[in-house]
């Protein structure tokens, strides 16, 4: 337990990122506010140990490996309920990116489009509206990130951001660790990344908490 704002007490939750936390989001979205920093983690300092982990949880079945705290703040607004991340985006957005990936390198159209509902989209919301991507990022990242959602990944190779570069190189690297393996053998490695998340009082204040963090 953590201590919030004046009395409050916050509970940590552990959660599987890919398994747990995002699904049970079904019908929210995951929002990077303003005040955040944009998608910082690059291929050589934080992608290649991830697909190292990686590696690990397929070789062990029995393996789960941490990815570290997400803590958000859950508000509502018009009527669509969105999760603001105050710390964790880092690790969120790289999770989001890794569902593209394997929705990208799917081997058939039901297993691809289980992908997008599960992870991606909300489904029952219409194409055009805002609410349909399970997450929205920083404004910056924005427009790179719909590319990547709406499968135009050549678009992305003249793209110079960290969301282009990295979606790139974990379908490169999810494909090969694929034709090497099989696909539930790596979705079944990637379900045993785990968070531990951490939920804001709405009396708490959101940004100084990022701050202080």
């Amino acid at each position: 337990y953590i201590k919030g704002k004046g009395a409050n007490t916050l509970e940590a939750n552990p959660r599987k990122l890919l398994d747990e936390f995002i699904p049970e989001a079904m019908g929210k979205q995951f929002v990077i506010p303003v005040y955040q920093r944009k998608y910082t983690w690059t291929v050589n300092k934080q992608l290649k140990q991830l697909i190292s982990d990686l590696k690990e949880l397929i070789a062990n079945d029995n393996k789960e490996h941490f990815l570290g705290t997400i803590i958000y703040l859950e508000t509502n607004v018009n009527y669509k309920t969105e999760r603001s991340i105050v710390d964790g985006q880092q690790r969120l957005v790289t999770m989001f990116l890794i569902a593209a990936a394997l929705k990208s390198l799917a081997d058939n159209k039901y297993r691809a489009e289980l992908i997008s509902q599960q992870y991606l989209e909300n489904m029952s919301e219409p194409p055009e509206s805002k609410y349909r991507q399970r997450l929205y990022p920083a404004v910056s990242d924005e427009d790179d990130y719909k590319l990547v959602i709406a499968n135009r990944y050549d678009e992305l190779r003249d793209k110079n951001s960290n969301i282009a570069k990295n979606f790139l190189y974990l379908q490169n690297q999810l494909s090969k660790l694929i034709e090497t393996y099989n696909f539930d053998q790596v979705l079944f490695a990637l379900k045993r990344f785990t968070i531990v998340y951490i939920k804001l009082d709405k009396h708490d204040d959101a940004q100084q908490i990022f701050e202080s963090i």
